[in-house]
């Protein structure tokens, strides 16, 4: 698993590619996606969660590519590495979990900005 870091508070865009494991991409027509960030992978409490319009936007259905959006306010305040994960509903009401996505996304680490957020 590895590591992508960004600095809290700033915007960010992650498009995400969904493929299975021999490599196809992942049809997300009709499907639901939620994406949470917890501080700990077992923790209760979530950071951050976006759901289909609603910071996820689903780019191209038939090839398994959404993006998510985290707006400053989503991360000011948080500080140190966080686990994600993004639960997928199908369609036809089949659920995955997709924890290796694209790069490995799996850990996102956020920096204290340099200068305050106002």
């Amino acid at each position: 698993m590895s590591t992508v870091t960004y600095i809290a508070g700033d915007d960010v865009s992650l498009t995400i590619s969904v493929k299975d494991r021999d490599g196809d991409a992942i049809n997300l027509s009709g499907s639901t996606i939620v994406w949470n960030v917890k501080k700990t992978v077992d923790s209760a409490s979530i950071s951050i969660t976006k759901e289909s319009d609603d910071g996820i936007v689903i780019d191209d259905a038939v090839n398994g590519i959404f993006t998510i959006t985290i707006g400053a306010a989503d991360s000011k305040g948080l500080a140190g590495t966080y686990y994600h994960e993004t639960r997928i509903v199908g369609g036809t009401g089949t659920i995955g979990r997709v924890r290796d996505i694209n790069f490995n996304l799996g850990q996102i680490e956020f920096k204290k900005p340099l200068v305050p957020i106002a």
